[in-house]
C-alpha cells in the first residue's frame, strides 16, 4: 500500500514539473520580450482610388435587366397562355356566334343588379344607368351588356330562335348562373314570360342569388309528384323553378334529368312560357349538362375572359356537338379590358 501511494506522489510531481517547463517556455517567447522592428510605413500612392459603386452605369444597366428579365417571363407566360382576352379573338378560333362581353362587375354591383324589378309599381333598385325615360307609367329602357346579350342571342339569323335554352360553361365559376338570372329579368322586363329553373343539384346557387329559401323545387316533383305549379316559385315578377332540398339526396342528378317526370314538366312550361333557362353545372365537373341537350332548343355557353383555355372550351364544344346539342352561341364574361379600346382595334 505504501509503494501505490509513493509510485502515484511520484507521477503527480512529474506532471506537475511538466506543466512548470511549459509556463517557463512560454515566458521566455512572449512578444514582450521580442525585438520589434517598423521596416517599411503604409502609404496610398496616388493613383491608387477608393472603389466607390458606379450609379451612372450601374442603376441604367440594372433597369434595363430587369425590364429584359419582365418582358420575358411576359412574353413566355402569355405564349401559354390560351385564354381569351376580347370578342374578336374568340371569332377568329371558333365558328359559332359570339353574344357579346359583359365586364367584370363586383360582387356589391351584381347583388344590386340582381334585385328583381318589380313592373305592378314600376321601381327598380338596380344601378344601371338609365338612357332615358319614356313616360311614368312606362319601363326604363336600359343599355346593359345583358341587354346587348339578349339583343344579339334573338335576333334573326341562321340559328333557329327556340325558347328552351341550356345556360352552361366549360369549367366552374364562370358566371352562367348570373347570365341566366340577368337574360331571364332582361326578356321579362320586355314583357317576355320566361322561367328560370335551376338544374344544378350538386351545387345550386339560385338560393343565394336571390336570397330566398324555396318551399318547394323539382326534388319535390320528381320524388313527391307535386302538381308542376306547385314548384313555381313567384319573386316579383318572375317565376323561378329551385332545385329543392338537396341534402341527403341519394339519387344520381343525372337519373333525375333523364327521367319522364322531368321531361313531362318541360312540356308543361313549353306550353306556358315564352322562354325558358336552365342553369345547370359546367360540362368539365358534370354530364349533368348532357342529360338536359335533347330537351332544349340551343346551348350558351358561358367562358370566363383571361381564364377559360382553349382546350377548355374544344372539349365542351366537342361533348355538346356530340349529343346532338346546337350552340346558340358563346359569353365572354368577366371581360378586364387593360388595354383602351382604341388600341385594342388598332
Amino acid at each position: 500500500r505504501l509503494n501505490r501511494d509513493v509510485n502515484s506522489k511520484q507521477d503527480l510531481y512529474i506532471m506537475l514539473m511538466g506543466k512548470l517547463l511549459d509556463l517557463e517556455v512560454l515566458k521566455g517567447t512572449s512578444l514582450g520580450a521580442l525585438d520589434l522592428k517598423v521596416i517599411d510605413t503604409a502609404k496610398v500612392y496616388e493613383y491608387i482610388h477608393p472603389d466607390w459603386p458606379k450609379w451612372v452605369i450601374n442603376l441604367p444597366l440594372g433597369l434595363i435587366a430587369s425590364l429584359s428579365t419582365a418582358l420575358f417571363f411576359i412574353f413566355f407566360l402569355e405564349y401559354l397562355d390560351s385564354s381569351f382576352k376580347s370578342i374578336r379573338e374568340l371569332e377568329e378560333k371558333f365558328s359559332f356566334h359570339v353574344l357579346g362581353a359583359v365586364p367584370y362587375i363586383g360582387y356589391f354591383r351584381r347583388k344590386s343588379i340582381l334585385q328583381v324589378r318589380d313592373h305592378s309599381t314600376n321601381t327598380t333598385s338596380e344601378i344601371i344607368p338609365v338612357k332615358k325615360k319614356l313616360s311614368s307609367k312606362r319601363v326604363f329602357l336600359f343599355n346593359t351588356p345583358y341587354d346587348q346579350l339578349a339583343n344579339a342571342m334573338f335576333v334573326k339569323n341562321e340559328i333557329p330562335l327556340g325558347k328552351v335554352f341550356l345556360i352552361t360553361s366549360p369549367g366552374p365559376q364562370e358566371g352562367k348562373s348570373t347570365t341566366s338570372a340577368m337574360l331571364m329579368q332582361i326578356l321579362s322586363r320586355r314583357g317576355k314570360k320566361v322561367l328560370l329553373m335551376d338544374t344544378n343539384f350538386r351545387s345550386p346557387v339560385m338560393e343565394r342569388l336571390f336570397h330566398i329559401k324555396a318551399e318547394k323545387g323539382l326534388l319535390n316533383l320528381l320524388e313527391e309528384g307535386v302538381k308542376p305549379h306547385e314548384v313555381i316559385t313567384r319573386v316579383q315578377n318572375v317565376d323561378i323553378v329551385f332545385t329543392g332540398n338537396v341534402n341527403g339526396l341519394n339519387v344520381d342528378p343525372f337519373d333525375i334529368l333523364c327521367s319522364d317526370q322531368f321531361e313531362s314538366f318541360l312540356t308543361f312550361a313549353r306550353s306556358s312560357y315564352d322562354f325558358i333557362f336552365l342553369d345547370s353545372p359546367s360540362i368539365k365537373t358534370s354530364k349533368d349538362p348532357l342529360a338536359l341537350i335533347p330537351f332544349v332548343d340551343g346551348v350558351v355557353l358561358v367562358v370566363e375572359a383571361n381564364r377559360t383555355q382553349e382546350k377548355t372550351i374544344v372539349m365542351a364544344k366537342n361533348k355538346i356537338e356530340e349529343m346532338g346539342g346546337i350552340i346558340k352561341g358563346i359569353v365572354l364574361n368577366k371581360q378586364v379590358n387593360y388595354v383602351p379600346t382604341v388600341i385594342q382595334d388598332l
